[in-house]
């Protein structure tokens, strides 16, 4: 176990580790670990959806920016140049911080090397949270603790990318999963790929060509593209009405993108509660996470504001603000009130929302949650 830098949360923090690329420093191999920790177990297949949902304290947009100053500030306070964040390098790590946490194996990325090809130095860092009480600043100190972490922040490099994700706790009296991945670069790629020109694909479809590009096509190719349960795309990358966030429609889905939250896919039933609700001006706004299995054949996936439930027999239904606290108080769908069997509806007064083991109502008037 590692380090806690923050005097909270003692061993409930994995071990930090560091994994250097050839060129990175010198004198250092490619594919070299330092002081790797072992994996973390797999997710049990009954993890809870309390365990699974505990958001940090911190929003991830905020934590990003953490990293990305309090490591330039580190390098300043050496007398070191800042790296710059590439958005091409955030999103390398981005996908990594992501895979470990829907796997809940913490390791480094074995193809980091390969996915910066061009670039004439690469490293990478990486940190385990298990409490909602962390945000970026005791992911840097940490680093800043370790001599092995401590050495890549201060290298020879002139860029960053910064990926961070939350999954469920997998492990006794963890509160979250928070995934930290840092990537640094040296140098820039060939001309033929410049983090200042994004990666576009073209897609034809029933004789109309879509055009894919950034953050959102990586995401496409990295489920399987055309191949995969989105299908071919039947709109191009397009900006949101709140001018926010990127989106682009497929026929089995929709992937949508903001600086905050990264790419991400919405399809099935979900996305049609989703569509109903108001899309991203909704009462639960943009998607933070993708759907994922719970228990007796059920699904959930996170959003801003709230969650959408889909099982087979009830469908899909949003749960959010007063409801969802309530809802979170009593161990989400695990808890008495099991899943959800309506949205939100307007009664005399007030809000109801149907549940499988009750109702709840919302007062206008006294805005206090009752049970029935």
């Amino acid at each position: 176990m590692g380090r806690d830098h923050t005097g909270a949360g003692r061993g409930l923090r994995r071990a930090l580790s560091c994994l250097l690329a050839a060129g990175a420093l010198a004198g250092t191999a490619a594919g070299t670990a330092v002081a790797a920790p072992a994996a973390v177990p797999a997710a049990a297949a009954s993890v809870t959806l309390n365990s699974a949902l505990a958001a940090p304290d911190t929003d991830l947009g905020t934590q990003k920016r953490q990293v990305v100053d309090g490591i330039n500030a580190e390098r300043a306070a050496h007398g070191l140049g800042p790296l710059t964040e590439f958005g091409d390098v955030s999103a390398v790590s981005q996908r990594w911080a992501e895979a470990q946490a829907a796997s809940g194996s913490y390791r480094h990325n074995p193809d980091f090397s390969g996915q910066l090809a061009g670039y004439s130095g690469k490293g990478e860092i990486i940190h385990l949270s298990y409490q909602n009480r962390t945000d970026g600043n005791w992911a840097v100190n940490g680093w800043i603790g370790s001599p092995s972490h401590h050495a890549i922040m201060l290298g020879d490099f002139t860029g960053m990318g910064v990926g961070i994700a939350v999954g469920p706790a997998r492990v006794p009296n963890a509160q979250t999963e928070i995934y930290y991945v840092v990537n640094t670069v040296k140098g820039t790629r060939p001309a033929t790929t410049t983090v200042s020109a994004p990666a576009t694909g073209t897609f034809t479809n029933r004789g109309a060509t879509h055009r894919l590009q950034g953050a959102i096509l990586s995401r496409y190719q990295g489920i399987g593209g055309p191949g995969s349960v989105l299908g071919l795309p039947t709109t191009s990358e397009l900006t949101t009405p709140d001018r926010t966030g990127r989106y682009a429609h497929f026929d089995g889905g929709s992937v949508y993108w903001t600086s905050t939250t990264g790419a991400q896919v919405v399809r099935g039933a979900i996305l049609g509660t989703w569509s109903a609700l108001g899309w991203e001006n909704s009462a639960v706004g943009y998607p933070t996470g993708e759907e994922f299995a719970i228990r007796d054949g059920g699904r959930v996936q996170r959003f801003a504001r709230g969650l959408v439930y889909w099982t087979p027999e009830l469908g899909a239904h949003e749960v959010h603000g007063a409801f969802g606290g309530t809802y979170a108080a009593q161990g989400w769908e695990n808890g008495s009130l099991g899943y959800p069997r309506t949205g939100e509806y307007a009664v005399k007064g007030g809000v109801r929302q149907e549940f499988q083991g009750g109702t709840l109502t919302w007062d206008r008037a006294t805005g206090r949650v009752t049970r029935s």
